[in-house]
């Protein structure tokens, strides 16, 4: 037996443990790559989700009436407007602790937009309890500050939803 026959045989023995050790990495590689992708198409139909339903019910332009109201010294029932919703998304929440699959330049325009999200949920949360109804300056100021950043929200939610849909492809 020549020394390239011996060497053959051994790499070739050697094969079956390569494959052995390398078997869990790789599935271990997919598992991750397939739970990227399904947290990314999870947390794009989060966001179109909350973007088409306060769209729909047009919440915007209720708080824009609303400012307007409370400008005019008149009085705002936000107890009649909204079912409330907890501050934290759930698919949020599912989500949080794996964002770490996602690419860096997706998880802080993700985590952006759902802080922000559980920001304008805690005021209007706040403002269906009458916290705000003896003040109406603060809630004015307040009422400004959720539609710029609902503002803002929208805007970037298209392209945060565009690159969440490549992601989960």
């Amino acid at each position: 037996m020549t020394i390239e026959t011996l060497k053959t045989l051994l790499s070739l023995l050697s094969l079956p443990a390569v494959i052995q050790a390398g078997g869990p990495i790789l599935l271990e590689r997919d598992k991750r790559r397939h739970e990227r992708r399904m947290m990314a198409a999870a947390l794009a139909g989060a966001v179109t989700g909350v973007i088409d339903r306060t769209q729909r019910a047009r919440y915007a332009e209720f708080f824009r009436d609303s400012r307007d109201r409370l400008a005019w010294g008149e009085p705002v029932d936000f107890r009649s407007a909204f079912v409330l919703c907890p501050a934290r998304d759930p698919v949020w929440e599912a989500h949080l602790g794996r964002l770490g699959y996602l690419p860096v330049e997706v998880c802080e325009p993700i985590v952006r937009f759902f802080e922000s999200l559980g920001t304008i949920r805690l005021h209007i949360a706040k403002f269906y309890a009458g916290e705000f109804d003896p003040q109406p300056a603060v809630a004015m100021r307040l009422l400004d500050q959720g539609l710029a950043l609902w503002s803002d929200m929208e805007a970037d939610a298209a392209l945060l939803t565009a690159e969440l849909r490549r992601l989960a492809r």
